[in-house]
């Protein structure tokens, strides 16, 4: 059986074309991550960031997480409100802290974005699930969440 070049050139083409995928080409333009399909700004693990990009546009809506009727107490539209958040008891879970500094496992919010060890009502007896609800985050704003609280969440 004789193999002709053309074939073999063929074959390497197919093989380099299925690596491209694997080797994390997912459509997005450089400084830009995939959040569930959607490419946006890559998120810095800083206080200001995650107020911004995470909890501004995905918890901070108007009737959740925003103003003096914040659900549970907490506000997350500044980033002021985001840093009084550390060391703060959860309304849901008063023996876990909404935000443990260095210990992002440990902090309620981001157990409530994961749907883990978390309180299955409200501080008022509602029925209390994963944040934000029916749509949750794409796992980039989570982990930047993530990163800034085990960097300290300075």
């Amino acid at each position: 059986m004789r193999v002709t070049v053309a074939f073999c050139i063929t074959l390497i083409s197919f093989a380099l074309f299925a690596l491209i995928p694997a080797c994390g080409d997912d459509g997005c333009k450089e400084g830009e991550i995939d959040c569930d399909g959607t490419c946006i700004s890559a998120i810095e693990p800083t206080a200001e960031a995650v107020a911004e990009h995470v909890f501004g546009k995905s918890c901070a809506q108007t009737v959740c997480h925003s103003g003096y009727s914040a659900q549970e107490g907490l506000s997350l539209t500044e980033v002021e409100e985001v840093k009084a958040a550390i060391g703060k008891a959860s309304a849901q879970k008063p023996e876990v802290m909404l935000i443990v500094a260095g210990d992002a496992a440990n902090s309620y919010i981001v157990n409530k974005m994961r749907g883990e060890n978390m309180s299955a009502v409200s501080s008022t007896n509602k029925a209390a699930g994963i944040m934000p609800p029916n749509s949750p985050l794409c796992e980039p704003k989570i982990k930047a969440v993530e990163d800034w609280i085990n960097a300290g969440a300075n």
